[in-house]
């Protein structure tokens, strides 16, 4: 080893302190290992199993699992869409037609509550336009029953 922290072998200088690169002493294998057992075997079709077997988590406190192949059918994986509540619907077009005519104003907040009522597990969308409903029934009532009540007792 010489003073400048460099050393020579072989004719190659490196440095100190850092190891030579080497080639891999057992080269790599041409064709790719085949697994014969475990969870990774190759069926009979030649596929690979990605999933253990499902009997493994299957016991008294468990329900049976689903097949993985009808759950993830079809191409994307779609799921069938939510379905939309109506009553949150009828609320937000009563809302609206209260500000015309005082009585659907009434049934909007009516069908407003069973609206966020039905929405309220997620399983049906429509929760902003019964809420909407709602509070625009709402208000819609307070702007009507301020003018009747208004008019009312100025004929008095």
């Amino acid at each position: 080893m010489s003073d400048t922290g460099t050393a020579t072998r072989a004719g190659t200088t490196r440095s100190a302190g850092f190891a030579p690169l080497r080639t891999p002493a057992t080269p790599m294998p041409a064709a790719p290992v085949q697994v014969t057992s475990g969870p990774y075997a190759r069926s009979p079709a030649g596929t690979a199993r990605l999933l253990p077997d499902s009997s493994a988590f299957v016991n008294e406190f468990t329900r049976p699992l689903p097949d993985p192949a009808t759950v993830f059918a079809g191409p994307g994986y779609y799921s069938p869409r939510t379905p939309a509540c109506g009553f949150a619907a009828a609320s937000l077009v009563l809302a609206l037609a209260g500000v015309v005519v005082a009585v659907p104003a009434l049934l909007a907040i009516v069908f407003g509550h069973l609206g966020v009522y039905r929405t309220r597990n997620y399983q049906r969308t429509g929760r902003g336009m019964a809420l909407g409903g709602m509070v625009l029934g709402y208000a819609v009532t307070l702007f009507w029953s301020v003018l009747i009540g208004t008019t009312w007792l100025t004929n008095l």
